[in-house]
């Protein structure tokens, strides 16, 4: 149907629409559709713009719902609201002139103004009839009885025709002297033609010389580079094998815990060891009463807790004041088995941050403050923008940062801001590309990000520094070896990074018992004793400097 008078100044008539349109859309003076709509300052009632205007100017300056004071200029354009009614559908204007087109509201204007059948009339003299737009030219031509008859001068037009046959004589004479000339220039070409393809030739030739003389020059630089690696390799083993001294550096004073994690030669998950650097050396420790691989840890009130790990929800301390060092079983526990998590102390509260839920069988996107009581109990706080397993925490003075990790798709770039203050989560500046399983320390206000493997399980030994304030990164000297599912400690300057798994070539896993260190602001890195055991996916401490462990 078309549209009525009072439609073409307020609203749209409810029946044009293809759907019932709700009444909290409807325009309180009209009753109809809103049109243009525009809202009330304070009370967000809502009017098409032509009623409230006319209100305005012939009755009162205030909003007809609320009486609060109103005018032309403190009317509001509710986007919200005026997106959600364009993307309604509503027929033509001219749908009892046979249009049959339903179309958003938004895109009305443009169909209306090129429909096909928008009134016309005829444009014959003294005819006045009005029509579709798709039929003018037939009813103008053909129909119409006011038809306009042309009388042609049938002399003038023998002249006409005698005029263009001479002057289509002259163009055939100058079309065959032209296609003369084209055949020779044609033949010229193709002379041409063939010389230049005869120097391509030996062009193509000369290039296949040096492409083959390239092709030598790679293979011999390919087996020199496979020769320094391997001799690299030997003198690393040869420096491990003598026992040579460590690097100068000034001696970081506070030993390294490490326990947990999936170890090949002992019973897995339990094993711990301490690396002391005045004896240059790895010592066995008591081992845990339970295994833990991939799990969490924190050092609270001198306890250092683990938390979870694999088929686990068990939590155990070890007091670093009581020697000789040995594990002991917390009186509480958690609420369901996790891994992958991670655990950490902010001003005396601790968070449990994401991981793999057993119970629900799925990962977690939540962040729980973590109560030490018997039995454990985790109040959910915070809810990350997606589940994440995989990732790294580092505390600072007003807030927790979460790097990286993955989901179902893969490995993320995002890195998360939480305030504890405020239990709420933003995303900060992303890392230089997606990362899970790496290892991060927090060095001064930057965190270093430490190997872990990319979107496409290419495992990496890249280092760089991420500030936190500005998302800049810098690169730093590369590790020796690729790792991910690794741990890394800081002491003073000194960084050290743990074991982990590397992909060899032949895609089997080789998981790692070597160490290696290095020192900020130095180019390299440099081996440490390896580990007693290898190990993937453990748990590491600095421990306090003020007594002897081994």
């Amino acid at each position: 149907m078309a549209c009525s008078s009072k439609e073409e100044k307020y609203g749209y008539d409810d029946c044009r629409f293809e759907k019932n349109v709700d009444e909290n859309f409807h325009c309180s003076i009209c009753y109809n559709v809103l049109k243009k709509p525009r809202m009330c300052r304070n009370n967000d009632h809502v009017f098409c713009l032509a009623c409230i205007t006319r209100h305005l100017t012939e009755n009162s300056q205030t909003c007809p719902e609320c009486n609060e004071h109103l005018d032309s200029s403190t009317l509001r354009r509710p986007r919200v609201l005026n997106n959600y009614l364009s993307k309604l559908r509503i027929n033509c204007d001219y749908a009892s002139r046979g249009c049959l087109q339903f179309t958003c509201v938004g895109e009305l204007e443009a169909h209306v103004a090129n429909c096909r059948f928008s009134p016309v009339v005829c444009a014959n003299e003294n005819c006045g009839v009005v029509i579709n737009r798709q039929e003018e030219i037939h009813r103008e031509t053909v129909v119409c009885q006011f038809k306009k008859v042309k009388c042609h001068d049938c002399e003038r037009m023998q002249k006409v025709v005698e005029t263009l046959e001479g002057r289509l004589t002259e163009m055939d004479l100058k079309i065959n002297a032209e296609t003369d000339e084209m055949r020779k220039s044609n033949e010229e070409i193709k002379r041409d033609q063939e010389e230049v393809k005869n120097e391509v030739r030996e062009v193509q030739k000369e290039v296949a010389d040096v492409k083959e003389n390239l092709s030598i020059l790679n293979k011999n630089t390919d087996t020199v580079k496979v020769m320094m690696n391997q001799m690299i390799d030997k003198l690393n083993m040869l420096q491990l094998s003598n026992n040579l001294p460590s690097p100068v550096w000034n001696v970081p004073r506070e030993d390294i815990l490490i326990a947990g994690g999936y170890e090949h030669f002992s019973e897995t998950g339990k094993s711990a060891g301490i690396y002391s650097w005045e004896k240059n050396d790895w010592f066995e420790l008591s081992q845990m009463n339970k295994k833990h691989i991939r799990a969490s840890s924190f050092v609270y009130n001198d306890l250092v807790f683990v938390v979870g790990g694999v088929d686990c929800k068990k939590v155990e301390t070890l007091d670093l004041n009581h020697l000789p060092l040995q594990w002991m079983r917390f009186v509480g526990e958690l609420p369901y088995k996790c891994d992958d998590h991670q655990t950490v102390v902010y001003q005396q509260r601790v968070f449990h941050i994401g991981g793999y839920n057993y119970g629900q069988r799925r990962r977690s996107n939540v962040i729980s403050e973590l109560q030490l009581t018997s039995p454990c109990t985790m109040n959910e706080v915070c809810e990350m923008p997606e589940p994440r397993v995989g990732h790294c925490v580092e505390a600072f003075e007003d807030k927790i940062v979460i790097f990286g990790g993955e989901g179902r798709s893969g490995a993320f770039d995002s890195v998360l801001e939480f305030n504890p203050e405020t239990n709420e989560c933003k995303e900060m500046f992303p890392l230089p590309h997606p990362l899970a399983r790496m290892a991060t320390v927090r060095w001064r206000d930057q965190v270093v990000v430490l190997g872990g493997c990319d979107k496409n399980g290419e495992v990496s030994n890249d280092v760089f520094l991420y500030d936190c304030k500005t998302g800049k990164t810098k690169s730093l000297p590369s590790m020796l070896e690729e790792r991910y599912g690794c741990c890394a400690v800081i002491t003073g300057d000194t960084i050290v990074v743990m074991g982990g798994e590397n992909i060899k070539k032949n895609e089997n896993v080789d998981t790692l018992n070597s160490v290696e260190c290095f020192v900020m602001g130095r180019a390299n890195w440099n081996y440490l004793p390896a580990m007693i055991e290898a190990r993937w996916g453990a748990i590491a401490h600095v421990l306090p400097s003020t007594r002897k462990y081994v």
